[in-house]
């Protein structure tokens, strides 16, 4: 048997698994979550028994609510980040931004980020509000992998100036 963390909510696989525990850990019920949340029961429903996908917005007003980040019960923080593509939507997702919203913020067009979260594309230069640093390969060595770095939180420094691509 894992060791019990006190203090902390233990969250399942799924959305809906996370919202009914934290829901269940501040000794709320359905009716509790409704009234705070402004949401309605067919909807926390839903989500609790993974029928519905939640929006973003869901997610925040949930999160607030139940007084735990949207991104752990959407558990976005549990999303790979080994790809490129993996990093940028993980980014994504972790600030709580929709494919607009981030195309806005990091100064490109839907179609281009939706690139490259697919993997379709790849940017040809140095994202600073990602916090990533790119290392790309040689002209003559395209073909190799391209590394990137991300920060512990994958969140742009407030702090740091921008680095000169090169």
């Amino acid at each position: 048997m894992p060791p019990r963390q006190t203090g902390t909510v233990i969250l399942g696989n799924t959305t809906g698994s996370r919202v009914r525990k934290a829901r269940l850990a501040k000794r709320m019920t359905i009716a509790d979550l409704v009234r705070a949340s402004g949401l309605s029961e067919v909807t926390i429903l839903g989500i609790e028994h993974n029928k519905v996908n939640p929006l973003l917005s869901t997610l925040k007003t949930l999160g607030a609510v139940l007084e735990v980040p949207f991104y752990k019960l959407a558990a976005f923080d549990l999303l790979p980040k080994k790809t490129l593509p993996e990093q940028i939507k993980r980014a994504r997702l972790m600030r709580g931004m929709t494919l607009s919203e981030y195309a806005k913020f990091l100064g490109v067009n839907v179609r281009t980020l939706r690139a490259w979260e697919s993997g379709e594309r790849m940017p040809k230069y140095k994202l600073d509000r990602l916090n990533f640093e790119f290392a790309w390969p040689a002209r003559k060595n395209m073909t190799t992998t391209t590394t990137a770095l991300v920060s512990a939180t994958a969140f742009p420094r407030q702090t740091e100036t921008p680095h000169s691509c090169g």
